[in-house]
């Protein structure tokens, strides 16, 4: 059998892998200097972190529980309840995910450019996530902490590119008036809903007191108290990874966000209006068979299926050399870009087309033809 030729597209997506990548020049070297979760607790022990003043000392990271600190039995319970449900194994998954991650490279090849879209959403570059966080933070004289926890309370169900807006006016609302319970009634600054809009007060609120984000106790949507304000529950993870992804973007091995996109994407469902498995597995996260022990916090639950969905995206990752905060969002355009619903569903009152198979396979472009190389997107 032949040699392969390291950078051709001979394999079929899904199955490349870090030499791979290499070869085609879609990794930039400085992921390879990103800390691990236990490399950045350890330099926060030794080192501490740098006094910056109030308005821009950075809060500390916490260890994030991972799938694999459950017991063993829980790790099987939860796979059986996601095969059943979705019909996909552990390695399924990690395949489907791969497939999307390595569509999405081949795409910007096919471009003339190595940087996937989505890959600097968190971790650098112009109009990036943290930037945005950043700006609006000195435009408020805020500590840039409570901007991007503020943000991931305030993220639950709305538009990402929408949650700095509404950052931005609880902030401005708390400027003029400290007490958090102005959103009770009334028009809500937020835009969204009084209990959000609370919740983002406190984390705002507090962080300016010496409490760390994460810590900061909130409120559910049905009033009852809740371990976390950022998460409004006592044991989703989902609002409070998306708040590390923005203050740590550059912890290789932390737990990718996760919302039905993810899920989607897991299941390898692109027709999200005639499947709908994974919107009611996503649906379904209070689901008591995926409320678990919290690994190593007496006492706490925490969403075993998230966790779940993160291991195996940071699985796909992982083999391909890509950090975790570099494969989520690569992967969440993606999805986003090759999926549709062929029925009414939800907001999507319309039936919407499938995508070309040009969009849906975009190895069969690179076959024909060899890009010529672009510039790998810088992070700063």
């Amino acid at each position: 059998m032949p040699e392969r030729i390291p950078g051709a597209f001979d394999k079929e997506p899904g199955e490349y892998n870090k030499k791979d990548y290499e070869a085609h020049g879609w990794l930039d070297p400085k992921w390879a200097d990103f800390p691990t979760q236990k490399q950045q607790l350890e330099k926060q022990q030794t080192q501490g972190r740098l006094d910056l003043g109030p308005e821009n000392n950075p809060t500390d990271f916490k260890r994030q529980a991972k799938f694999t600190d459950l017991p063993f039995e829980t790790q099987n319970r939860v796979r059986s309840y996601v095969e059943k449900r979705l019909g996909v194994s552990e390695a399924d998954m990690i395949k489907n995910y791969g497939r999307d991650l390595d569509n999405a490279y081949i795409r910007a090849s096919n471009r003339g450019s190595n940087s996937a879209e989505g890959q600097d959403y968190y971790t650098g570059g112009p109009g990036t996530d943290q930037r945005r966080s950043g700006e609006l933070a000195a435009h408020l004289g805020m500590n840039v902490s409570s901007v991007h926890y503020g943000r991931a309370a305030l993220s639950h169900n709305t538009a990402p590119e929408e949650d700095i807006q509404r950052t931005e006016a609880v902030a401005k609302a708390l400027q003029t008036d400290p007490d958090t319970e102005q959103f009770s009634k009334g028009g809500t600054y937020s835009r969204g809903t009084h209990t959000t809009a609370r919740n983002a007060a406190r984390v705002m609120t507090q962080a300016t007191q010496g409490v760390h984000p994460l810590d900061v106790k909130g409120e559910t949507n049905k009033g009852t108290p809740a371990r976390s304000a950022i998460a409004a529950s006592d044991w989703a993870v989902k609002a409070p990874t998306y708040g590390d992804a923005q203050e740590f973007p550059r912890i290789a091995d932390a737990n990718p966000v996760i919302d039905r996109h993810e899920y989607r994407g897991a299941a390898g469902i692109k027709d999200f209006g005639e499947d709908t498995r994974a919107d009611l597995v996503a649906g379904s996260h209070s689901n008591k068979t995926l409320r678990v022990p919290h690994p190593f916090e007496p006492g706490q639950e925490i969403d075993a299926l998230n966790l779940y969905a993160s291991h195996t995206l940071r699985q796909a990752g992982e083999q391909r050399g890509l950090p975790a905060h570099v494969a989520q969002p690569v992967h969440w355009f993606e999805q986003k870009i090759t999926s549709y619903s062929s029925k009414p569903r939800g907001r999507y009152k319309g039936v919407q087309k499938p995508p070309s198979e040009s969009v849906l396979n975009p190895v069969q472009q690179a076959r024909v033809r060899q890009p010529s190389p672009g510039r790998q997107g810088k992070l700063f």
